[in-house]
């Protein structure tokens, strides 16, 4: 099943210069428990901004419509499609960039989105979430206010 997880900020800003614009160590802590075990499917300017190291502990995919495969060692895809045929896990989550989340959110089964209840400067946004995915539970991740992961699933 697919599934994207993502952090949003009020005005819908998820990143800043290839950067998160925020440190929330409990929502990393929630983004690693989610998708350790399992694969994580992302653009080639989302890897680069993880260091250009693949995730621990996790299936690491990137789309790379170039086909030039920059960094040696990792599994390179052209296409979304293609990618998910090569998923072995049971789950395989998006974790960016913008793109992958606009052009592959009518796909999703599932979004675990952590609202961050504040607005920041940003050039890059989460979509809109279409009005097949209905609210499904939603909990704080801290005694801060600030931070609560929602999860939207898709309705048949």
């Amino acid at each position: 099943m697919l599934y994207h997880i993502v952090a949003v900020a009020n005005n819908r800003v998820i990143g800043k210069g290839n950067q998160l614009p925020w440190h929330f160590s409990k929502d990393l802590q929630h983004f690693k428990k989610m998708t350790t075990g399992q694969t994580v499917i992302m653009g080639l300017k989302t890897f680069e901004s993880l260091g250009c190291k693949a995730l621990p502990g996790r299936q690491n995919f990137i789309l790379d419509r170039s086909g030039q495969n920059p960094y040696p060692g990792q599994t390179y895809f052209s296409t979304l499609e293609d990618a998910l045929k090569n998923v072995k896990t049971e789950r395989a989550f998006i974790i960016g960039g913008a793109e992958l989340y606009r052009t592959s959110i009518n796909r999703a089964h599932g979004i675990y989105l952590t609202r961050i209840h504040a607005d920041y400067q940003g050039d890059v946004f989460y979509p809109e979430i279409p009005a097949a995915f209905k609210e499904k539970s939603r909990e704080k991740l801290q005694d801060d206010p600030l931070l609560e992961v929602v999860f939207y699933e898709k309705q048949a």
